[in-house]
């Protein structure tokens, strides 16, 4: 494909990637995957610059966003690459109409939004720093002086990482196998059996297709380790997706025990299953809970009454601690949309107090950085439900399988773990150990 129509192509897929972000529809990948998936005559070369070019845009889109509001222009996928190209001091002219694949000639009304663009040094600091307007105080009583580190850290890409599976693997036999494939890797020196590799085409090695590594960011590995789950352990993980922390429990227990991973979607209930099978795993019962069905969860609940060693709660969140992975996360997600997350969160929190044992662990955890989401979350269950404790994470260390682990937290509630990109190298993730009153 020649440079114009690269741009055109783009152009079209930032378009539905907003579309899809106002409608809380499609995920990035999921629109790159269907685009390319109808034009084959797009190569690796094509594939890779234009998926280049959208997540460049879309790192910068609330810059860019406010921009066009500034101009009083709507942002759609092709006025972010006006923007970003007259920033940019790209020859527009020649870009836009110069050919057959190329992206239709600017208007009059687009030379015009030009002019009336302000000068990228008159950006706010939360703009700068693409941090949503309505997110920037909560973010900035979280970090303080800290606060420009830390946003532009999210710019960053984040590392592919993998997690060895100890019920087929070791990490050097893991390892070999990558040397062998010539595929450049590195050990992570923080978390266990975490291996940072240089390429994403994972699914296509055999160590993959063998079960021997799981797609996982090292966050979501040291929140599986702060679980402490055990061999023979009842687990309930409320909230369960795709699976991944059902998994790695299920090494940590040595494929011993019971793990009840539940979800509303049977995709992902799907998915999980082969998963299992996969990494050679039958300790986890996948349940769905179809939201159109009432009453089949409540009887469940009811079930599994005081009667889990760890309720494990993921929640539906924001996800603005996955920005540098999933950057059209900042354009989907609205204050409004937040709002309904935090009355599902309570709920999750409130159901998982049932099933926890005398001695068990209700564990709370999100990929988010916002404070509404955790620790506002965290305080308001401790006075609905008196007598419950926060475990120190630190002290869940030393019942980990971790021989050390994250000094610092930027959780404002003592005892929580917020993990960043920039004072951790993860996500952004938030845990929370709760235990019961005595007598519970």
């Amino acid at each position: 494909m020649r440079r114009e129509g690269r741009l055109a192509a783009t152009i079209d897929i930032l378009d539905t990637i907003v579309a899809e972000a106002q409608d809380d529809g499609a995920t990035v990948n999921n629109v790159l995957r269907e685009y390319f998936a109808s034009r084959r005559y797009a190569g690796s070369g094509d594939r890779r610059t234009i998926g280049d070019g959208v997540f460049q845009i879309l790192r910068q889109a609330v810059l860019l966003g406010w921009a066009l509001e500034e101009a009083e222009f709507e942002v759609t996928g092709r006025n972010l690459v006006i923007v970003e190209g007259e920033w940019e001091g790209r020859d527009l002219p020649q870009l836009f109409g110069s050919g057959r694949y190329a992206p239709p000639a600017l208007t009059d009304d687009e030379r015009g939004m030009i002019w009336a663009l302000p000068d990228r040094d008159e950006a706010p600091d939360w703009a700068v720093l693409n941090c949503p307007r309505w997110m920037a105080e909560p973010l900035k009583a979280r970090f303080g002086e800290g606060f420009a580190e830390e946003m532009s850290a999210m710019a960053d890409r984040a590392p592919f990482t993998m997690r060895v599976n100890s019920l087929k693997a070791t990490t050097d036999a893991v390892e070999a196998e990558l040397r062998a494939d010539e595929i450049k890797f590195r050990r992570s020196h923080k978390t266990p059996g975490a291996i940072h590799a240089a390429t994403k085409r994972i699914k296509d090695t055999q160590i993959y297709q063998q079960g021997w590594v799981e797609i996982q960011d090292s966050s979501s590995q040291i929140a599986s380790y702060l679980t402490c789950v055990e061999p023979h352990h009842r687990v309930l993980d409320l909230c369960a997706g795709a699976g991944g922390k059902s998994l790695a429990m299920a090494a940590l227990m040595e494929n011993r025990g019971e793990i009840h991973a539940c979800d509303i979607y049977e995709y992902k209930n799907k998915e999980l299953k082969m998963r299992a099978q996969r990494a050679g795993v039958d300790i986890i019962q996948p349940l769905v809970f179809p939201k159109n069905v009432p009453g089949v969860r409540d009887i469940f609940m009811q079930a599994m009454a005081n009667s889990m060693d760890r309720v494990v709660i993921d929640a539906p969140c924001s996800g603005s601690g996955t920005w540098r992975r999933a950057p059209e996360l900042r354009l989907r997600m609205t204050e409004n949309r937040v709002k309904g997350l935090l009355d599902i969160q309570k709920e999750l929190l409130d159901e998982g107090v049932g099933c926890v044992k005398a001695d068990g662990w209700l564990i709370y955890m999100t990929c988010s950085l916002l404070p509404q989401e955790n620790e506002h979350q965290i305080s308001a269950f401790l006075e609905r439900h008196p007598g419950w404790e926060v475990v120190d994470y630190r002290l869940a260390w030393g019942r980990s399988k971790i021989p050390s682990g994250p000094r610092v937290s930027r959780s404002m509630l003592p005892g929580c773990l917020q993990l960043t990109p920039k004072s951790h190298g993860t996500d952004g993730f938030f845990v929370a150990i709760l235990k019961p009153p005595a007598g519970h």
